[in-house]
């Protein structure tokens, strides 16, 4: 009997203590879900000041339409900027968990909590403490300055209020107008200098260590890789980690890059490290301290041949540009008739040199195939062995602008292109007007050449047949 008052009792007690430790646990009230928590317009967002009682505070504020981490040059991350105005512009509650908390700190907030502030174009502040995540871990409590109560709002909201200065800041840090780059200069101790500058004309020209006309879209391509460069860390001058005996040594690659106005950016990369199997480097611009980690295989895209960097792109006019075409062909085309057909753009219209109109698009579509001529291969060897001229060419094409006349010499088949499964596709000869240079090019120029020529043969042969038959009928009308 005493045995069984005594479990009893015990029972009890252990009641007692469970209904104690339920009520101190954050109980959620009747939920408010999709409750208003905050609300206005991502653009009138214009600072954010972060207080962390465990580590350091900061302050992200745009100015001049630029995002700055106050104190710092530092621009903030675009990413982490629209993440903040995306998770809180129009922040709704998942849950009232209490309306006046005794003890905030009990959810990670008042003393404990990270103490954040949003600022307005009107000057208009909304203010919230962020606390810790729920016991689920799906949600985190929140505490607006402008009530008592603890809500719970998605994670993503306030998750990241937490996170190192770092992960605030922008990872590309490499910036220029591209548009506005006028020359380049790249220095490589285990590889080929070269210099690019930009004509008058907007054409690119490599000039060291010699002169030849260089691939637009090539050049693009090289400063693309600057200006995608993404650091994976950040370390300032001072800090521990700090490697300066590495910015001592000669920098692995240099690149100068020039704008218009004068101003230079100067990037060098120095170093080596492996990061889970990656191989990394570090980068400094001149007149910073930061040092930038990133990925090593930017070094690649500069360590070229330079004849990679040849223009292929050597037709000098747009197809919108030309307005008279003549194509010559010779003999060794085939069935392609031997002559020279002209056609002329007015008022938008193309027509024979007859003034009858040009039936179809092949006048467009020559145009088109001038205009976006891209050399395969460029040759060895002189000119003159080729028959590239007007005088021998098979097939001589002239393209007139309004002040410009461009020739074409399209010559024998040369060596095929092959694939990788086999496939064998015809190249023929080309060059350009007095140029020495002779290229190797696909067969669609060609192609659409003759079919210019069969329809100017044709228009020539039915131009003949209504002479023929106007003088025969002028002759039956005097024998009448």
């Amino acid at each position: 009997m005493n045995s069984f008052r005594g479990t009893l009792i015990s029972a009890g007690f252990a009641a007692v203590l469970g209904i104690g430790w339920y009520v101190q646990q954050p109980q959620s009230k009747a939920p408010k879900a999709n409750e208003q928590l905050f609300q206005f317009e991502k653009h009138e967002l214009v600072k954010v000041e972060i207080n962390r009682p465990e580590s350091q505070s900061l302050v992200l504020e745009e100015l001049d339409g630029q995002w700055k981490i106050s104190g710092t040059e530092f621009d903030v991350s675009k990413s982490m900027v629209n993440r903040i105005k995306h998770q809180l512009h129009d922040l709704t509650a998942r849950t009232l968990v209490e309306e006046n908390p005794a003890d905030p700190s009990r959810f990670g907030l008042g003393v404990k909590g990270i103490h954040v502030r949003l600022t307005m174009r009107n000057g208009k502040t909304i203010a919230f403490v962020a606390g810790d995540p729920n016991p689920t871990g799906v949600s985190y409590y929140i505490q607006p300055d402008s009530s008592n109560a603890v809500y719970t709002v998605k994670k993503s909201a306030l998750d990241y209020y937490s996170l190192e200065i770092s992960s605030f800041r922008e990872s590309r840090f490499a910036y220029f107008d591209a548009k506005e780059v006028q020359s380049i200069r790249v220095v490589q101790p285990s590889g080929e200098d070269f210099a690019l500058s930009l004509t008058p004309e907007e054409r690119w020209l490599l000039i060291e260590p010699f002169e030849m006309a260089a691939d637009s879209d090539m050049v693009r391509r090289l400063m693309g890789r600057i200006a995608a460069l993404k650091a994976r860390r950040f370390v300032e001058k001072g800090e521990p980690d700090y490697p300066l005996a590495i910015i001592e040594e000669v920098p692995r690659l240099r690149v100068l890059l020039t704008e218009k106005s004068g101003s230079t950016l100067e990037v060098s990369f120095f170093g080596h490290e492996v990061e889970n199997g990656e191989g990394l480097c570090w980068v400094k611009l001149k007149n910073e301290s930061s040092l930038y980690l990133v990925p090593e295989k930017t070094l690649e895209a500069f360590d070229i041949e330079l004849d990679t960097l040849k223009d292929r792109k050597v037709f000098p006019l747009l197809a919108e540009d030309i307005q008279a075409l003549t194509v010559s062909s010779g003999p060794g085309e085939g069935s392609i008739p031997e002559g020279t057909y002209s056609a002329q753009q007015l008022s938008g219209v193309w027509t024979w040199q007859d003034g009858v109109p040009v039936p179809g698009s092949t006048p467009d579509r020559l145009a088109n195939a001038l205009s976006g001529i891209r050399v395969i291969e460029f040759l060895d060897g002189e000119r003159s062995a080729f028959q590239l001229d007007a005088s021998n060419a098979p097939l001589h094409i002239q393209a007139d602008s309004q002040n410009t006349s461009v020739n074409v010499y399209l010559g024998a088949e040369g060596e095929p292109l092959i694939d990788d499964e086999g496939n064998a596709f015809k190249r023929y000869t080309m060059a350009i007007d007095e140029h020495p240079e002779v290229y190797l090019v696909d067969v669609h120029l060609r192609s659409v050449g003759h079919d210019f020529v069969r329809e100017g043969g044709r228009r020539n042969d039915r131009a003949l047949e209504q002479a023929e038959r106007r003088e025969r009928l002028g002759i039956e009308g005097e024998e009448q």
